[in-house]
């Protein structure tokens, strides 16, 4: 079984420091194991963590998840609801948030505009001195963008208008994944036992399956736009020479 310190803990599950020990202040996490004066973290407080974020998300408060994690700790049968759930609606990427100075952050996405524009739309957050931004991949593909003379303006512009767009993607995908499961199981169906075990699997292997289609998409519909824009550029250079 691996062992995390609170730091690894954090950054595997997505999160911060500040976080854990507030869970643990509200009982949601238990205790690490002391070695000396270093708290050590094992594979099932990551699940329990990756738990307690899932239903954070959804908007359960920290008394409901505490009633739920004592129903699945006592072994009532909410284990495999809590487990689809989580396989549902866990983060799709590996990727856990950077965290940096505030000045670092305005200076890597091309100024104060820039930040608060990614603030508003969920992107960074900022405390105070520090900052954190939610996808490194992201933020360093916006800093080398910047560096090849994309205006910072234009990206965040790209990035907002991304969002609406991909989110009805998201949605065609989510909407026909329901679909199906409320043919074949029932609009009330609670999965238990191995067949929560077979959904969890489900859904692990349907992320792989929708991010490679998506790509193969992409890829098409960007290489036929590409191709547009360079027969339109192409067009308006011979009517230039008319």
């Amino acid at each position: 079984m691996r062992e995390y310190r609170i730091d690894e803990l954090a950054r595997a599950a997505g999160t911060t420091v500040r976080n854990i020990r507030a869970y643990q202040d509200r009982g949601l996490l238990h205790p690490p194991r002391v070695l000396g004066r270093v708290g050590v973290y094992s594979d099932t407080h990551l699940r329990r963590l990756r738990r307690v974020l899932s239903l954070l998300r959804r908007g359960y408060a920290s008394a409901q998840i505490q009633e739920l994690l004592g129903a699945w700790d006592s072994g009532s049968g909410l284990a495999g609801v809590i487990d689809v759930e989580e396989a549902a609606t866990g983060a799709w990427t590996e990727e856990s948030p950077v965290e940096l100075t505030r000045d670092e952050l305005v200076e890597r996405v091309g100024g104060e505009a820039q930040l608060e524009r990614l603030v508003a739309t969920g992107w960074a957050q900022v405390d105070g001195e520090r900052a954190t931004f939610r996808s490194p991949a992201l933020l360093d593909a916006f800093a080398e963008a910047i560096e090849l003379g994309w205006p910072p303006e234009d990206l965040t512009d790209l990035h907002e208008r991304l969002g609406p767009a991909l989110d009805a993607v998201a949605g065609l995908f989510v909407d026909t994944a329901v679909d199906h499961l409320v043919a074949e199981h029932g609009d009330t169906w609670v999965p238990r036992g191995e067949e929560a075990a077979r959904t969890v699997e489900l859904f692990g292997r349907l992320r792989g399956l929708t991010a490679a289609t998506v790509r193969v998409h992409l890829a098409r519909a960007l290489e036929e736009r590409a191709v547009q824009a360079v027969e339109q550029h192409r067009s308006r250079i011979e009517a230039a020479r008319d």
